[in-house]
């Protein structure tokens, strides 16, 4: 799920998926990715993401990922998470 400061659901969110190894590899293109875009309940899902540790790149226009996501703005996915929440805050100008 992805939301704002305040916790609520963010719509059109584009979130995008790769392999941890091809990121660590190339961390500027990260491999081939593949995306969703969250609902209006800020949902998002993956299908048939097994056996490894996975990065998510999301995007927004006017947001970006809370600072505590670090300097590359990516959230690490373990095996046999079912849940994520990312939180995304307007960008100042």
């Amino acid at each position: 799920m992805a939301v704002d400061s305040r916790g609520q659901p963010l719509a059109g969110v584009h979130i995008q998926v790769a392999s941890a190894r091809t990121v660590q590899e190339d961390p500027v293109c990260g491999g081939e990715r593949r995306g969703v875009s969250t609902g209006p309940d800020g949902r998002f899902a993956f299908r048939q993401l097994t056996g490894e540790k996975f990065v998510l790149t999301v995007s927004k226009q006017g947001y970006e990922l809370a600072p505590s996501y670090g300097e590359f703005q990516r959230v690490e996915v373990k095996p046999g998470m079912e849940d994520v929440r990312v939180m995304l805050v307007q960008k100042t100008p």
